[in-house]
């Protein structure tokens, strides 16, 4: 899929990726040493399983509803709002309807 993400130029990215059956589809926004920005989307109810990564992880959510679970509580995220996780935490997310995420990772150190 051709993104059409450019750089000095504005968009939307709600059109920039597409749902797909199931799936967690994920694009590249911009990477570099310091981290990275990816766009996702995710099928309603699709799991991504508890992971955790060396990165403060700011999780935005642009459209639907994610469920955040951080040491087992859950924290349901909506559209319009914004987690920011530590590095080194264990989470997992679950797609409690169709939602699409940008993920900001900024490496620490």
């Amino acid at each position: 899929m051709n993104t059409g993400i450019e750089k000095n130029n504005q968009m939307n990215l709600l059109h920039k990726v597409d749902y797909e059956k199931n799936q967690v589809v994920t694009v590249e926004v911009v990477t570099a040493a310091g981290g990275e920005v990816r766009l996702l989307a995710l099928d309603k109810e699709v799991v991504i399983a508890d992971h955790s990564v060396k990165a403060n992880v700011l999780i935005q959510v642009l459209e639907g509803v994610a469920v955040i679970k951080v040491e087992d509580r859950p924290h349901y995220v909506r559209a319009g709002q914004t987690m920011l996780l530590a590095p080194d935490t264990v989470h997992a997310v679950y797609a409690a309807e169709c939602c699409k995420i940008l993920l900001t990772k900024i490496n620490v150190g």
